[in-house]
């Protein structure tokens, strides 16, 4: 499922709802390509973090980490992507999009459809 977003400036991007399956395969990798530097550098370091222990302690730090990737980080990653554009003023194109974002749970208040004022 995907909903669109447009800012201001009439930029539109579609984002995807629900699990992130690219996230599930590419993992941090997925935030640098989208531009979101911020959860880019906090799931950048979690794996830094999971690979230095597993020097120290082999195996359960990468165990550590495939759970972090699959429990957390693709789940929520579509969500916190989405939250992303909303603080660099998006909002949904229509309310179509509204229902779609809320359909998966997501706090639709912040995501109140763009109006349009043509003259």
């Amino acid at each position: 499922m995907r909903a669109k977003l447009v800012n201001a400036s009439g930029q539109m991007k579609e984002v995807k709802v629900g699990y992130s399956w690219t996230t599930f395969f590419f993992g941090y990798l997925i935030p640098l390509f989208r531009g979101d530097m911020r959860n880019f550098w906090i799931a950048f370091g979690i794996s830094c973090v999971c690979d230095a222990a597993n020097v120290i302690i082999p195996g359960i730090p990468v165990i550590i980490h495939v759970i972090y990737n699959i429990a957390y980080l693709a789940p929520q990653y579509n969500k916190l992507y989405t939250k992303f554009l909303v603080r660099k003023g998006y909002r949904a194109a229509s309310d179509a999009d509204v229902q779609a974002l809320r359909s998966k749970g997501y706090p639709v208040g912040e995501f109140a459809a763009a109006e349009t004022n043509e003259e």
